[in-house]
This record gives C-alpha cells, structure tokens and sequence, in this order.
C-alpha cells in the first residue's frame, strides 16, 4: 500500500511524525539561513573584486555552490511532507549534486585563469614534481592495482573531465528510470511486472559503475 500525504496529516498527528517534522523543518532552515548568507557573502566579496555591480566568475560559481544548499534540503523536506512523491525529490536531488559535479572543472581551471594556463603550468612542473596518486582513490581503492603513483600530464585533466561528465550524465538518467518505474508499479502497470529481476541488478551495477 502506498504512503500518502492525507494520511500522515490526519488528526490527530502522530507524535513521531511530528518529532521528524521539526527536525526536518529545523535543519532546512539552518541550511536555507546558512545558504543565503554564504551566498551574500561571496557576492559581497565578488563586486569588491570587480568594483561593478556584477561579481567576477570565481563568486558566481561560490555563490551558485551555496544556492544548492537550501534547495537541497527543501527537497528533502518536501520528501518527508509529500512522501508519495519522494521519488521526484530524488531525482531532484540528483539534479543539484549533477550540476554542482558538473562546475568543479570549470572552478578548478578558474584559479589558474583556464585551461591553457593550466597545461601551460603542467608541462612547466611536471618533470619537477613527485608522482602522485591521481586514479584509484577512494572510494575506488580497488583501481589502485590499475592506476600507479606518477608525475601528472595534461591529458590527466581531461581524463577526470570525462569521468565527472559521464557520473553527471548516467546518475541522473537512472534516478528517471527509477522515478518512471515506481510510478508505473504504483499505477500496476502489466509490463513492470513482466521485467526480469536481473534488470533490477544490471541497472544497480550501471549505477554504481558509473561512479568508478
């Protein structure tokens, strides 16, 4: 049977309910109260070093950061209020988590003023620099066997450009197809109960591949 809203929101509310109620409401608006002020003050910080109304690139991504906090946690109070809809807040989540992945390379180029700069300083200090772990970490410890300590190169940078692309591409694909099956069991579909249990356990390991 599914859980819905009405039923939770009933008279008389039970007590645990609303114990989880405040501490999910309480900590969304730590995180909203937390996200705004950061993101005020990366703008502040942003148009003195501009000296214009608008901040430079490197606030605007801080400032977009500190955005996804509050929206996140709305999600996830949402989540707890309409709990037949928890898998769309999700898939929302993902969301989030798939565009902030997908600003870390540009952030991180953005200190060294582009990618060009930044070849330009790998092939300046790689050959002074020590070999360094730079695949294999965790929570991928298991490729250490396949990816030794060495001197970073260019085409290192656009190695892990790939892999956070791709992590932002298939996570949130899956979260969908998570999100159409449950609302197709919900609604009884025939054909979700004709699908095969080793479809369940190929799109697991897609999921957690995609991670590596």
């Amino acid at each position: 049977m599914v859980v819905v809203s009405d039923k939770l929101l009933e008279p008389p509310l039970d007590s645990r309910y609303l114990l989880v109620l405040g501490i999910c409401g309480s900590c969304m608006m730590i995180s909203l109260c937390s996200g705004v002020r950061l993101f005020l003050r990366h703008l502040r910080a942003g148009r003195e070093r501009t000296g214009l109304l608008t901040p430079d690139e490197k606030a605007h991504d801080a400032m977009m950061f500190a955005l996804s906090i509050p929206l996140f946690a709305g999600f996830s109070f949402l989540a707890v209020v309409l709990v037949e809809l928890a898998a769309m807040w999700t898939f929302l989540q993902t969301l989030i988590l798939a565009l902030n992945f997908a600003r870390i390379p540009g952030s991180f180029t953005g200190h060294v003023n582009g990618q060009i700069r930044l070849h330009e300083l790998l092939k300046a200090r790689s050959a002074s620099m020590s070999p360094i772990q730079i695949f294999g970490l965790a929570p991928c410890c298991c490729m250490r066997p396949c990816a030794k300590a060495r001197q970073p190169v260019a085409e290192d940078f656009y190695r892990l450009k790939v892999g956070i692309w791709q992590l932002c591409i298939m996570i949130p694909l899956l979260e969908f197809i998570d999100l159409i099956v449950g609302e197709e069991i919900v609604m009884g579909a025939a054909w979700i109960q004709a699908l095969p249990a080793r479809f369940v356990k190929l799109r697991q390991l897609v999921k957690v591949s995609s991670q590596f």
